[in-house]
């Protein structure tokens, strides 16, 4: 086994057999244009069949990011999902989703993103 100088393992980049480096656990930040196409189906201004087709294009450029990359471990960026908890909760035939009016602010590399938060309703 091989140290760095603060006691770290160094793995070889070239490895191409599991345990990976680093694995993908969770979302991948969703670009504008689904984060959009979501909000033009909450508002219905856009059918299912739409956000699906949009939702395949965003999957299937960032799949097709990962892999130029050279990942060897491939995530769909969870971009099908809204939220972790919220796919889950809809599944309640007692619980609907709802408008806030509030906002939440997340930054990106390419500056701040404004998206407003979801309620439920038992």
């Amino acid at each position: 086994m091989v140290l760095d100088k603060k006691g770290f393992q160094i793995v070889p980049t070239n490895q191409s057999l599991p345990p990976f480096r680093a694995d993908h656990v969770g979302s991948l930040l969703r670009p504008e244009k689904l984060l959009k196409a979501k909000e033009a189906f909450r508002d219905g201004k856009v059918t299912k069949e739409q956000l699906q087709q949009e939702e395949e294009d965003a999957v299937r450029d960032v799949v097709r990011l990962q892999e130029d990359l050279g990942l060897k471990s491939i995530t769909d960026g969870e971009f099908r999902r809204q939220l972790w908890h919220t796919d889950f909760l809809m599944q309640f035939s007692n619980v609907e989703s709802g408008r806030t009016g509030m906002t939440a602010k997340f930054h990106t590399e390419s500056g701040a993103i404004e998206r407003e938060m979801t309620s439920f309703r038992v």
